[in-house]
This record gives structure tokens, C-alpha cells and sequence, in this order.
């Protein structure tokens, strides 16, 4: 039987990384009490159902003394080489005083000890004179978690139930009808809010399903007169014929009368919602280059969904990737961005990424030179456009 002996980070994917990549049969974990009984279940549960090991211990042990913890780990290691299993150290995340007895009784026992690098998804052994190596004697395996795996193994679980339909990306003609959108939205950018704020104005039907606008010029106008940031109808009348051009829009015509057509219930919901044309085109970008993407993401607190949404604890990230086992958490602003954006994207990265989490904030607009140094000093990308290389301004 191959067991691999580790600490119990706080870091949930340092516990789980090498699981990940062999096919371990026992994992004994050597921890703080606090941290056992916050992380047990959760942790033995996705080692069972996603790495398939067949068995795993907890053994909690003192945070101050050296001797205690080299008597509890030198008891249990001891049982394990009594029953002829071929035990493995791994030094992946844990403390200062862990690591030493490690090191120590790694030695006292002749075990190989190695660590796995999460950032770089590299195994690193540190005893290669030793005759046993995981690397050799162990089955490699190759999971690659999807999003909904990563967040359930950080205790959350993804809502489903709460994922707007009109943010199913799977249809093409869909992908590019919103790369047209996000073009258009880009030459008419000081506008395009206002302009999203104020189409809705001119649908006067409480039928969802009538997706046919017809008003009168004069009452057009009328509109534009009272709505900040529009007032021009020529602005109105260039972004409506780029989006007829585009084949968003059918039949337009704004002479006498306002007319036209919306290609679809979804399309109108994307124009209408000022923000959503960026989410959607940073889902775009992002997919190509990694391994998981989502927009538009729910994410439920503790893991636990009731059968009122409102009973939930959630937090709501707009754009969430996976590249190998590193998240990253992206917050669309399409207008100004306050203190409170920065904060709320720090919570939610913490929460459901951990350490390893990168966090991002798209906002075509910028920020203002204390929001820059305030995300500068939280660890937060800050990027005009997703695309964009590097941090500007």
C-alpha cells in the first residue's frame, strides 16, 4: 500500500495537489484541531470521490512543541511501515514546525520526501538518492479539475440555478453576434451606457416575447430630451444603424416613426444591460486560453443550496477561470469603480480561490489614481480591456 504522509494546510488544493497526479491508496494528514475539524469532511470526501483514495486519517497535533508532534507522527508512521506500507513525506504547504519534524523523522525513517509546486504543476523530490520515488513507484494519474470541482473542494459549490440563460455562449452565431456587439459598443464607448439605459424606453409592450419597437419620432425625442447622456439623436441613430448592419437589428427605420426588429429575447437582454457586453466579450477572450471558463457565476458561501434561493449566502463574480489549477477572478466594471469594487473582489477571491487565486478587474473607464494604489496593494490586475498585456492605466 502506498501512503503519502502530509500536513493539513489551510490551503485546500496543497493538500489535494499530489492526489491529483498519483494514484495514492492512504493519506494521513497531521494537522492543528481547529483546522481538522473545519477541513475534515470536505477533504476526505473529494479524495474519495475525485482522486479515488481509499483511505484517509486525520491526527491532530501540538502547534508549540516539537516533541509532541515528532511522538504523535513517529507513533502513526510507525504503524504504517509495521504493516509493510511504502511511505511517502510530502512537504507541499505546512508550517515551520511541521516541516522540521518532517524533515526529521523522514530521515529516522529512510522515506523519500518530495513536494509539489502548485503555481508551476511540477513534482520536486528532494531525496532522489533514496530508493523508493513516488514518481517511480507510484501510478501516475492526471485529474484536471473543472470550476465546479475547484470551488466544491474550497467548500463553495457553483449555483446553477441562479445562471442566466441568456449567458449560454455554446451557439456560434450567438459568439458572434456579441463580438459585434462588443465592437460597436467600443467605437460608441462614451455613450454605450447611456444608450443601453436608454433603449428599454422605447419598448412600451409588457410582452416579453414582442421583440418589435415602433414609435413616433416627436415621442422619441421626447425621451432623448430627459435622459442624460443621450440627448443627441444622432448618437442614437449611428449606434441603431451600426446594429442593423450587424444584423442585430431588422428592419430599422427612424425618419417619421422608430422602427425595428431585435434578432432575439437574448440579444435585447445583452443591449439593455450596459455591463453585459463586457462580461460576455472577457468570457470570450478568456476561453481560448483556459482549461475552465464561466460568466456570470453564483457562488454559494458554504457549499450548501436550500430550495429558497433566498435562504443562500452568495457571492457573484463575473467572470471565473481555471488555467490548470489556478483561478482567476474577474470583476467587469463598465462605469466608475468605488473602494467597494476592490474590496468585494478581494472577499470573494479569498473565499472561494485561496492563496494561488488571481484577481482581476476590467474597467474600460480606469480608476482613479488611489483606487490604482489601493489595488496595487490588494494584489488586483487591473486591465482596461482583458486583452490587454499588462496593468494600464
Amino acid at each position: 500500500m502506498n501512503v503519502n504522509i502530509e500536513f493539513l494546510d489551510k490551503e485546500p488544493i496543497e493538500n489535494m495537489i499530489t492526489s491529483l497526479h498519483f494514484c495514492l491508496d492512504k493519506i494521513i494528514f497531521f494537522g492543528y484541531h481547529d483546522e481538522i475539524i473545519r477541513q475534515k469532511e470536505q477533504t476526505k470526501k473529494f479524495l474519495k470521490d475525485v482522486c479515488g483514495v481509499a483511505e484517509v486519517s486525520f491526527f491532530a497535533v501540538s502547534q508549540t512543541s516539537l516533541k509532541d508532534v515528532l511522538k504523535v507522527m513517529r507513533e502513526q508512521i510507525g504503524k504504517e511501515y509495521e504493516q509493510g506500507n511504502t511511505v511517502y513525506f510530502d512537504l507541499t504547504g505546512g508550517e515551520s514546525l511541521i516541516l522540521v519534524a518532517f524533515g526529521m523523522l523522514a530521515n529516522e525513517f529512510d522515506a523519500p520526501l518530495h513536494q509539489y509546486l502548485v503555481e508551476k504543476d511540477r513534482l520536486v523530490e528532494l531525496t532522489p538518492e533514496n530508493a523508493h520515488q513516488i514518481s517511480r513507484d507510484v501510478k501516475r494519474q492526471e485529474i484536471r479539475l473543472n470550476l465546479d470541482q475547484y470551488i466544491s473542494m474550497q467548500g463553495g459549490e457553483i449555483n446553477h440555478r441562479l445562471h442566466k440563460g441568456s449567458k449560454d455562449l455554446s451557439d456560434e452565431a450567438f459568439r458572434k453576434d456579441i463580438r459585434n456587439i462588443w465592437k460597436i459598443s467600443k467605437q460608441h464607448e462614451a455613450v454605450w451606457n447611456a444608450f443601453s439605459e436608454f433603449l428599454p424606453k422605447l419598448s412600451r409592450s409588457s410582452n416579453a416575447e414582442v421583440l418589435e419597437v415602433r414609435m413616433r419620432k416627436e415621442n422619441v425625442h421626447a425621451l432623448l430630451r430627459e435622459h442624460a447622456g443621450l440627448r443627441n439623436s444622432g448618437k442614437l441613430d449611428a449606434i441603431l444603424e451600426d446594429c442593423a448592419a450587424a444584423g442585430i437589428l431588422s428592419g430599422l427605420e427612424h425618419e417619421d416613426v422608430y422602427s425595428f426588429i431585435y434578432k432575439s429575447k437574448t440579444l435585447r437582454e445583452v443591449l439593455w444591460e450596459a455591463g453585459s457586453i463586457l462580461e460576455l466579450h472577457t468570457y470570450l477572450a478568456e476561453e481560448e486560453s483556459t482549461s475552465d471558463c464561466m460568466v456570470g457565476v453564483h457562488l454559494d458561501w458554504d457549499g450548501r443550496l436550500h430550495e429558497k434561493a433566498s435562504e443562500d449566502v452568495y457571492n457573484e463574480i463575473d467572470v471565473l477561470t481555471l488555467r490548470g489549477y489556478i483561478p482567476t477572478f474577474i470583476s467587469c466594471k463598465n462605469g466608475n469603480v468605488n473602494q467597494m469594487a476592490l474590496y468585494e473582489l478581494e472577499t470573494v477571491a479569498s473565499r472561494f480561490g485561496g492563496k494561488y487565486a488571481k484577481k482581476v478587474l476590467v474597467a474600460p473607464q480606469g480608476l482613479s489614481y488611489g483606487h490604482r494604489l489601493r489595488a496595487e496593494e490588494m494584489g488586483i490586475i487591473v486591465k482596461r480591456d482583458i486583452t490587454d498585456p499588462d496593468d494600464q492605466d
